[in-house]
């Protein structure tokens, strides 16, 4: 049986390496039918491994620019949802809705 290359990531503690596989072994990871199974150096114990998506230790990832070096305005932007998703409202937009929602409701009872 031929064996191929490939990256796989433990679907436990997410360890990533590259591993010859046999032909059955890349079909199974490939069609995503299921994972198969090896011994993790990390967790210690035997999981299921899957396709990797992430790079691997021997091509790290290069480091983020500290926080420092960004301007307001993008930490700002950063921190926005994007058009059409929502986030969690601050407390002061909670008490302003909340004084609001107050507010009417005396002066429909006044």
């Amino acid at each position: 049986m031929k064996k191929q290359r490939h990256t796989i990531e433990c679907g436990r503690c997410g360890e990533t390496r590259v591993e010859y596989l046999t032909q059955e072994e890349a079909r199974i990871l490939d069609d995503a039918t299921g994972p198969i199974y090896r011994q993790c150096e990390k967790c210690g114990k035997t999981t299921g491994w899957i396709n990797s998506t992430r790079p691997t230790a021997a091509m790290p990832e290069p480091m983020p620019a500290p926080i420092k070096d960004k301007s307001l305005n993008d930490r700002v932007s950063e921190s926005r949802p994007l058009k059409g998703q929502e986030r969690m409202a601050t407390q002061a937009e909670r008490d302003s809705v909340n004084s609001m929602a107050i507010g009417s409701a005396q002066s429909i009872s006044d």
